[in-house]
């Protein structure tokens, strides 16, 4: 009786595993970290040379930048930076004071590329529709896991041919293959959806061969 009931057990908790693997794509190891290609640490009260103007509020202050979304954008309040990169690692800060949503957005001269979109509730990789190209956006990855707000969390993203990689705190991690994600990239940038959320810092690597 023991016996049986352990194995149901055990049929059950692989059965539990098997659909997280499959809700959180199939997750790898992340690459090393070849050079630095960009970096920036928001010291100072303003952001530097090469961030793009765009729709929201926007403030460095204390270290970092702080985003929030304004009613009459009708868009997230979002800056991106150019950067010429194929594959690439992420690594970044933030933290959530009230916003619904943060994004790392990757992008080219078509428009979008593919997304790491952040909640408090979620995690998911997704492709974009690039502008003028009949491409529909494909969910990748995703998983549900709590993120406290007023914490900073660290995050890890990496683009590598077909395969975007999203690791959260050390510990969450999620992967999913597209042919759409193996591109050549042009820039990146950060969309805040909300009232606002904080990024502490990024830093972009090449990957080591």
């Amino acid at each position: 009786m023991h016996s049986t009931h352990n194995r149901l057990m055990a049929a059950g908790a692989a059965l539990l595993l098997a659909t997280f693997c499959l809700a959180a794509g199939t997750s790898e190891p992340l690459s090393d970290r070849g050079k630095l290609l960009f970096s920036d640490d928001f010291n100072g009260s303003a952001l530097e040379a090469g961030w793009s103007k765009g729709p929201g509020n926007w403030e460095v202050a204390g270290g970092a930048l702080k985003g929030a979304e304004r009613t009459e954008d009708h868009h997230a309040a979002v800056r991106r930076h150019p950067l010429q990169y194929h594959d690439a690692i992420f690594e970044f800060a933030f933290r959530f004071d009230g916003a619904k949503a943060v994004h790392l957005s990757i992008n080219n001269k078509d428009g979008h590329v593919c997304r790491l979109i952040i909640t408090p509730k979620s995690m998911e990789l997704r492709t974009d529709k690039p502008k003028n190209l009949d491409i529909k956006p494909e969910k990748l990855a995703s998983v549900e896991t709590p993120i406290s707000a007023g914490g900073w969390h660290k995050v890890v993203v990496e683009v590598r041919g077909k395969r975007m990689t999203a690791q959260l705190d050390g510990k969450q991690t999620i992967s999913g293959e597209s042919e759409h994600v193996d591109v050549p990239k042009g820039d990146f940038g950060f969309p805040v959806s909300g009232v606002s959320a904080s990024i502490d810092y990024v830093r972009v690597y090449d990957i080591r061969k």
